[in-house]
């Protein structure tokens, strides 16, 4: 499968790699969905074959680790990955350990990683992937060479991909390339990830609503998610929603985001902090 832009930064890895020079440590960092995972996989894929694309078998020599049921990435996790990084490669020079939500890391896990990052064997390589590199210790951020991610995609070559690689239609293709802004990884979950649906979905819903039903949308979506609600992705869902109009709805926007940090520092009745956003966009 083809991996979509980053030419600048694929050329630097392929050179990098043939001449057997790349460092120990790096952090990827960019918008969520702007293909950072995506470009570790597919350098992944150079090392072992030569060819800078998304794989379409599984990697000997690469390891990927993301934040469990719980959202982190703890201190279990960082040993066995340690273990398994420290192996020699077997179809490569190198053996690729990939972090992905980097920001998602414990402190101790954070302090394991540390060591690793100071104590790389020859042939490793380690990677963390990240939308929000300031939630990575300064020192752990110090210590690995830092790739941005920053540049969006053509939204014509995202159509082109999500029709004639992931078999939507072409009218979707458009309107999810254009919602995107550039990111690929989310013109696909728009697409395909079922839960992130519903909850643009409900999204949608709520912003629509009026002040006076605002209460008993919000009620009725919480019932219906259940333990499975998570503040934070409802809000990212309504973000990516207001962010279809942005001319209309930058301000509004820009608020949401104010909220989201206020929201990821404390401990805030869901449906309590969902009113107050509401009302907050509404002036």
């Amino acid at each position: 499968m083809t991996m979509l832009g980053h030419q600048a930064h694929r050329e630097l890895f392929k050179q990098l790699a043939d001449s057997g020079n790349l460092a120990h440590g790096y952090l990827f960092g960019g918008p969520e969905g702007i293909g950072k995972r995506t470009f570790a996989y597919s350098l992944g894929s150079y090392l072992e074959g030569q060819d800078f694309e998304i794989p379409t078998r599984a990697l000997t020599d690469y390891l990927e680790i993301s934040s469990d049921e719980t959202g982190k990435i703890g201190i279990a996790q960082i040993r066995a990955f340690q273990e398994s990084i420290s192996g020699r490669p077997v179809m490569s020079q190198y053996r690729v350990g990939v972090v992905n939500d980097a920001h998602t890391l414990t402190e101790e896990a954070q302090d394991a990683l540390l060591k690793t990052a100071e104590e790389m064997p020859e042939q490793g390589v380690i990677i963390l992937v990240t939308s929000d590199p300031l939630g990575i210790s300064q020192t752990l951020r110090s210590r690995l060479q830092h790739i941005d991610f920053t540049d969006p995609i053509k939204e014509e070559e995202i159509a082109i991909w999500l029709n004639q690689e992931c078999g939507v239609t072409k009218k979707d293709s458009i309107t999810l390339a254009k919602r995107s802004f550039g990111r690929p990884g989310l013109a696909w979950r728009m697409q395909f990830d079922i839960p992130l649906k519903e909850r643009l979905t409900a999204a949608q819903k709520l912003l629509s609503a009026s002040s006076n039903t605002a209460s008993s949308v919000i009620k009725e979506y919480l019932a219906e998610a259940g333990d499975n609600f998570q503040l934070s992705q409802f809000l990212d869902a309504m973000a990516i929603v207001l962010s279809w109009n942005r001319p209309v709805h930058g301000a509004a926007w820009h608020k949401l985001m104010k909220a989201r940090e206020l929201a990821a520092k404390t401990a805030i009745n869901p449906r309590i902090h969902l009113l107050d956003i509401i009302q907050t966009l509404s002036k």
